[in-house]
């Protein structure tokens, strides 16, 4: 429960951004999820997601749950599939933009 609590603390707290790997189904990063993306319902201000998938890491493909989402219901909301672990990184400065240049310079 502890842990459970402070995740959604910090989900819910003063961030600027969420980025999550949704290569494995789970139920605690589909909470998380959720959390981030309705911050706004919750009166917290939006925050851009990324979930970040590498193609055909799982038997099943990306989860329904996830591929469901879309920028139309909930912008700020983006999958990017990427092929290797370090290809993935390659999608953070997109999503991130200026907050990235913040945080390095």
């Amino acid at each position: 429960m502890l842990i459970r609590n402070k995740m959604i603390e910090l989900i819910e707290g003063d961030i600027d951004a969420a980025v999550f790997e949704v290569s494995t189904p789970s139920l605690g990063t589909g909470i998380e999820i959720a959390h981030a993306y309705l911050r706004p319902r919750l009166g917290l201000t939006a925050i851009p997601v990324l979930a970040l998938y590498q193609k055909n890491y799982w038997p099943n493909n990306l989860s329904t749950m996830i591929r469901g989402i879309t920028t139309e219901d909930v912008p700020g909301f983006v999958v990017k599939e990427y092929d290797e672990p370090e290809d993935a990184a390659e999608f953070m400065p997109q999503l991130l933009g200026g907050l990235m240049d913040k945080l390095n310079g």
